[in-house]
């Protein structure tokens, strides 16, 4: 953890925090820069409103984009300018520099607090954020601004959705799959080893998006987990959005920056739109496959991709679902090629079929007390549904003899 500089006597000094005026030291401690090659063509920037479930998010996504942050957030708050910078460990030097020089333009006196990497989404890193900001005498008419992974960025919604009543929050995602996951749909706090049991609504005002800080390699885990997260929410948004990515696809997976600046913006929107439906059942559809992903977690080790488990649960759950006769053979088949084309893999793993449906039942029975899955009954249409035990069966069981590793 970091230190406060004494010279603002307006901010409490704490080891967890460092005070704005360290304005040289900051770039030695924000963390090492990213020694991913960055994108080498350019994205003009796209500005988009999304929907949340209260208010809206304003979202710049492109090349240089956190440039524009100081004019942004001159008028977001009141006279007091005050912000708590939240850093996590790893996150790009220059990126926090930026950030940090676009909010003190901007009149804001900033604290800053470093998040150790590999911190836990719960109630222990909840509580070290609201005594950061506590320290550094945030109120509900200052700014809380997140600069990392989507960790750190969901553990920032959580506490400004409730600090002070609400407190408006900036975020500024340093990867692909926070661009998708930290934002709209900030991914949940878990609980006694138990994954997500504490939900809670997006609440970002801003969010920066800017290739300039992001890594180039389309074939890390965290630009594949990002594509699947388009075809999840493509999938339950609508057909024209499922036809849209079906479309940019091989543009996405080549890095065509405009094509993919365009795609995150519309599956933000795709994901904005379900989250603040009327419609519970919808609302629902967004994180289809989770329970499947969950599952085959506590079976797997830890380093098999969550892009291959999420990418696996929708070819699953298309089989499952063409079986109920609820989606057409077509639009399996949909599924299976567009997965294919953004390069997302197959599992090979050895899983025992009573053992993944004893997990699947155990994942489900810790959220509801009646076993659904997300099944799709048409492309951009996806709804909770009971599953004939048999049919659940029949279908594990050839699912584990497909991807099974032969010794």
């Amino acid at each position: 953890m970091s230190e406060i500089s004494n010279e603002t006597s307006e901010l409490k000094t704490q080891d967890a925090i460092k005070q704005d005026s360290v304005v040289e030291e900051i770039s030695e401690s924000a963390g090492s820069s990213t020694s991913e090659e960055s994108f080498s063509s350019q994205a003009e920037i796209i500005r988009q409103w999304i929907s949340l479930i209260k208010g809206s998010c304003d979202v710049r996504v492109g090349s240089a984009a956190i440039v524009s942050m100081g004019d942004v957030m001159r008028g977001s708050v009141t006279t007091t300018r005050r912000s708590l910078l939240l850093v996590e460990e790893g996150s790009p030097a220059e990126l926090v520099e930026e950030t940090r020089r676009e909010l003190t333009d901007a009149g804001f006196v900033v604290a800053r607090y470093d998040l150790p990497t590999n911190t836990k989404r719960s109630i222990a890193s909840v509580n070290l954020l609201v005594e950061a900001l506590a320290q550094a005498c945030i109120t509900s008419d200052d700014l809380i601004c997140a600069v990392g992974s989507s960790t750190l960025m969901s553990l920032a919604a959580y506490v400004s959705t409730n600090w002070c009543g609400a407190t408006e929050l900036c975020c500024v995602p340093c990867n692909l799959f926070a661009a998708i996951s930290g934002l709209i749909t900030p991914l949940g706090l878990d609980v006694a080893g138990k994954e997500e049991l504490i939900r809670f609504a997006g609440k970002a005002k801003h969010a920066f998006i800017d290739f300039d800080f992001l890594t180039a390699d389309l074939s890390c885990e965290s630009a594949m987990h990002m594509r699947a997260l388009m075809v999840q929410s493509a999938l339950a948004d609508s057909e024209r959005s499922f036809s849209t990515l079906w479309d940019r696809a091989d543009d996405i997976v080549t890095g065509d920056l405009p094509t993919l600046s365009l795609q995150i913006v519309d599956t933000l929107k795709s994901r904005g739109n379900l989250v603040a439906a009327t419609s519970a059942a919808v609302r629902q559809s967004v994180d289809h496959g989770s329970i499947f992903v969950r599952a085959l977690k506590t079976l797997l080790p830890a380093n098999v991709p969550e892009s291959t488990l999420l990418a696996e649960s929708m070819r699953f759950a298309s089989r499952l679902a063409a079986a109920q006769s609820d989606f057409a053979i077509d639009d399996l088949l949909a599924v299976d090629e567009l997965l294919e084309k953004l390069e997302l893999p197959l599992l090979q793993a050895t899983v025992d079929p009573d053992q993944m449906i004893a997990a699947l039942k155990a994942i489900s029975f810790e959220r509801s007390s009646r076993f659904l899955l997300g099944l799709p009954r048409s492309l951009g249409r996806v709804r909770l549904a009971n599953v004939d035990e048999d049919l659940l069966k029949e279908h594990v069981s050839a699912w584990c003899a497909v991807h099974r590793v032969e010794e």
